[in-house]
């Protein structure tokens, strides 16, 4: 078993590593360098990484995380020893410098819109997916793409699911306040569309409890073994 103390330096290792590529204006196409965003992200590696790595029974494990954005939960799995594919739009991994760079780490990457419904791998391909604040993005129905990400685990395979909680008393005390539960601003829709802009993702169009998120998954032949609450503070 690795200590939480290996695991974080090896979170902030990756780190580093991202943040060097991505200061490198030739590696990190088509991203724009956000140190901060990473720093700022560290709680949420260090979760996902101990969580991920501690339900993991061997080494290697093959694991696919879904939108995996910059890759450092992606690159610290693989320096613990794993088999990780990470997944993202086309816009970010579609032959571009930068998932170049993460195959050159050893990261495999596939480039995909999950909106197509079904992830192009054979069954039985993975013993962990994950997805972090991923699901609360999606602009379409889910359900097909939770059947096939099903069909890609192996027997007794693992799905981790991080996103924003919908029923959080942050979010019910702004609804007594303002009347309304936070969103987005309508324009962020004509922004979205707009070819100047560079907002392809980051809209939350739907967020779940998680009694909405065991509702969605477990007809689906999946199984909630635990389920815990966090805030950006833990």
């Amino acid at each position: 078993m690795i200590l939480p103390s290996v695991v974080k330096s090896s979170v902030i290792a990756s780190m580093m590593e991202i943040k060097a590529l991505l200061s490198s204006p030739d590696k990190c196409a088509p991203f724009k360098a956000s140190s901060s965003y990473i720093d700022a992200t560290l709680p949420s590696y260090l979760r996902t990484v101990e969580d991920c790595h501690s339900l993991l029974t061997s080494s290697p494990s093959r694991i696919l995380e879904l939108g995996a954005y910059y890759s450092v939960v992606s690159l610290c799995l693989l320096r613990l020893g794993h088999s990780v594919t990470a997944v993202d739009i086309p816009s970010y991994f579609d032959n571009t410098p930068f998932s170049n760079s993460l195959n050159h780490l050893g990261i495999k990457t596939l480039s995909m819109n999950l909106r197509n419904n079904s992830l192009p791998v054979p069954s039985g391909s993975f013993d962990l997916i994950i997805a972090c604040e991923t699901f609360e993005h999606f602009n379409f129905n889910s359900i097909l793409l939770l059947i096939s990400i099903n069909q890609s685990l192996t027997d007794g395979g693992l799905l981790y699911i991080s996103m924003p909680n919908a029923s959080s008393w942050i979010k019910r005390l702004r609804f007594l306040v303002s009347g309304s539960f936070p969103t987005f601003p309508i324009t962020y829709f004509f922004s979205q569309l707009d070819p100047n802009d560079d907002m392809i993702v980051g809209l939350h169009w739907r967020e779940y409890s998680v009694a909405d998120a065991i509702q969605l998954i477990e007809p689906l032949g999946f199984k909630c073994t635990s389920s815990s609450l966090f805030t950006i503070l833990d």
